[in-house]
Parts: C-alpha cells; sequence; structure tokens
C-alpha cells in the first residue's frame, strides 16, 4: 500500500510544547502508512530535530525551513511565508496537510494548499491569544483570516475551548474537536532516583525547588514570574527557581535576577529533553501566563506529580489534579508568594500516583496517535 504523505505546519520551531506536541505525533506515527516531514517557517532551536529526523527510526522525517533568518516581527514572518510555503508544497506535493496555527491570517496556508492538490487540510488552534505587538494590525488580519479562509479547512481541532473560539468562525466551532495534547505519561512519573540525582548535582539538599517551563517571551510572563520568586526567597531564602527555557526577554530577565540579587538562586537552562527529570526535581510548578491554549507543560508538571500555580488566563481544562491552583493576574507579586507557600507540598506516594490519574483523565498517547492516525487516512472522522 503506499503511503500516505503527511506535512506538518508550524510557523515557529523552538523548544515550545507545540513543537514537542508534532515531535511526539510524528514520532508516534505508523511509519509503513505515513510518510511524515515537518515545515517550519523559521528554526529557533534543533532540540526536537531528532526525533523527527532521518537519523532516528521514523525513515523520511525530516524538518524543513523556509526562511534562513529568523525574525521575532510576526507579521514579517507570515506575509513572507506564504509565496515559499506555495513553491514548496507545489515542490513537494502531500496528501494531507496539518496545520499547527495560533492566529486567523494563518488560514491562508490552507487555501494555497488546496489550491495546489491537497486533499485533506487539518488546522489545529494552540493558542488562546496573540502578543501586543503590533496589536492592531494582528488582530485587523486575525479576524479576516478567520473568516476569509474557513472554506478551506476540511478539520478543526483546538487544544482547549477557548483555542477554539480564537482562531476558528462562530459558525464553525460546533465542528471542531476539542482534543487531549500527546503526553507519555509513563515518561513524567515522578523519580525519587532523577530526584536525588539532580540535586545533588546542583549542591541542594533542603531547599524548596520552584520550576517553570516555557520561552522567556511576553506571552509568559516572565517579568512578573521573576517578582513573585523574589517574594518568595524573602519569605523563604530556601527557595530556588529552575526556569528552562530561553527567548527574547532572555537577558532582560538575567539583568533583573542580577539586580534583584536573586540569580545565584536561580538555575537557568536554556533547554534538555530531560525536562521530566528536573519536574522530579522540583516540588512547585509556576505559570503566570498571560495567555495560553492548553499548555502542555502544566499536563507533564501534574502527571509528574507537582502542585501547579497557574494565571487565571491558563484554560480551567488544564486543571487535572486537585492541587492545581489558579491565582488572578490582578493579584499582586506578594499575594502570589504567600498563596503558594501556603499550599499543600504532595508526598512522594501523591507524586507517583498522579501519573495515574492523569492517565484516567484521558491522557493516553496511544489513543492520541491512533485517533489520528484514522484522522490522516480519513476515515470518517
Amino acid at each position: 500500500m503506499e503511503k500516505i504523505h503527511v506535512l506538518e505546519y508550524t510557523e515557529r520551531w523552538g523548544t515550545g510544547g507545540v513543537e514537542a506536541y508534532i515531535a511526539n505525533l510524528v514520532y508516534g506515527l505508523d511509519s509503513k502508512k505515513f510518510d511524515v516531514s515537518v515545515l517550519t517557517a523559521q528554526r529557533e532551536s534543533d532540540l526536537y530535530d531528532e526525533k523527527v529526523s532521518c537519523g532516528n527510526e521514523k525513515e523520511g522525517s525530516a524538518v524543513h525551513i523556509l526562511i534562513s533568518e529568523a525574525t521575532f516581527d510576526p507579521i514579517k514572518r507570515v506575509i513572507g511565508t506564504f509565496p515559499l510555503f506555495k513553491k514548496y508544497i507545489q515542490d513537494s506535493p502531500c496528501d494531507v496537510l496539518h496545520l499547527h496555527i495560533s492566529q486567523g491570517m494563518a488560514l491562508r496556508y490552507a487555501k494555497i494548499a488546496k489550491q495546489n492538490g491537497v486533499k485533506l487540510v487539518i488546522a489545529q488552534s494552540h493558542n488562546s491569544r496573540f502578543g501586543n505587538k503590533h496589536f492592531l494590525i494582528k488582530w485587523i488580519a486575525h479576524q479576516y483570516g478567520k473568516y476569509a479562509y474557513r472554506s478551506y479547512v476540511d478539520i478543526r481541532l483546538a487544544c482547549s475551548y477557548e483555542a477554539a473560539r480564537w482562531l476558528f468562525a462562530r459558525k464553525d466551532l460546533d465542528s471542531v474537536t476539542v482534543c487531549n495534547y500527546l503526553v507519555d505519561v509513563d515518561r513524567f512519573r515522578f523519580s525519587i532516583s532523577d530526584r536525588n540525582a539532580l540535586r545533588e548535582k546542583y549542591g541542594l539538599t533542603n531547599e524548596k525547588v520552584y520550576l517553570t517551563v516555557g520561552r522567556i517571551h511576553y506571552q509568559k510572563n516572565p517579568k512578573f514570574l521573576l517578582e513573585i520568586f523574589n517574594q518568595l526567597t524573602k519569605i523563604d531564602p530556601n527557595s530556588r527557581l529552575v526556569w528552562i527555557g530561553t527567548g527574547e526577554k532572555s537577558d532582560e530577565i538575567y539583568h533583573l535576577s542580577e539586580r534583584w540579587g536573586v540569580l545565584t538562586k536561580i538555575i537557568f537552562i536554556e533547554s534538555t529533553l530531560e525536562i521530566e527529570k528536573y519536574m522530579s526535581m522540583a516540588d512547585v510548578f509556576l505559570l503566570p501566563s498571560l495567555y495560553e491554549g492548553n499548555p502542555i507543560v502544566v499536563t507533564e508538571a501534574q502527571a509528574s506529580g507537582l502542585p501547579c500555580y497557574l494565571s487565571n488566563a491558563v484554560t480551567l481544562q488544564a486543571k487535572l489534579l486537585s492541587t492545581t491552583e489558579y491565582i488572578s493576574l490582578s493579584e499582586s507579586s506578594d499575594f502570589w508568594a504567600q498563596a503558594i507557600l501556603a499550599g499543600h507540598l504532595a508526598t512522594d506516594n501523591e507524586r507517583i500516583r498522579a501519573a495515574e490519574v492523569v492517565r484516567e483523565r484521558g491522557y493516553s498517547i496511544s489513543k492520541q496517535i491512533c485517533d489520528m492516525e484514522r484522522m490522516y487516512c480519513d476515515e470518517s472522522y
């Protein structure tokens, strides 16, 4: 049987949750049925390349880049990519295009694909807002795109109800499938040996370790996160923070940490494929984001049994454990710190059991892969 050629498209290829999702998806698909490639406008990291590359057991998988120079300007990135995307589709035809996007104008890729013979176009919404840079221009383009190109999409997916309402026209919301992210629950199960090994590596004994994972970017509210940690250290000097991620605000956060006297209490890690080990090492997970779709990292943190403190901008669908709490962004950093310190610290046994709770809530990677394979085969999904 001839393989189905699937093209996974995302506008940025970095170290975020969308990239992790795509990598898990490509790795999990049956290589006897599917020939899968990843296409992106720009590369910001090669962290997940190996998992989707020809060097892995998944022959035929690869990451292709459209723009040689990365830009943080989303308008330049999107407008500059359309003609390059069209040429790529013409030169490398595919049967299925799976768009992993977060703004309406990106649905134009669906039109380009359909006009160039792609049989099945899937659009998946991964966010519920965009940043404030060029906000008015982006908002106008977003609203135009979500209606002008809606008819070129065959299947609509979203990581949350908020993400569905954000990307798709109101008349199409009944056709959107809200699906769980791909999470390897067993991989993120709490490990005492990983915890002890990493704490020994960093010279930690009785310190309380906080963890955050994500790009150091406007969306993740990094300055406020640092303010929260600064308050935590004032109340509890044994506080430590592991910050996994990098981004355009990295230098600003580093210099603020130094100015506020907490730099020595923070472990900065640009990227790692062993996030699960750092989750076992940590005691509490923090994510005071300004907006999110349904962050995969929160599910992973809960699978590790970490108490999670999220902003009220994060969807309620992210809460899988009773130890996951939401705090309003209108509250001060001191309020956040007090609430976090008053919270429950999970025991080792509670953390180990958390993985099964997450699995029971529907986060089975094998089921998600099977559902996606049926969709790619267009088996009356």
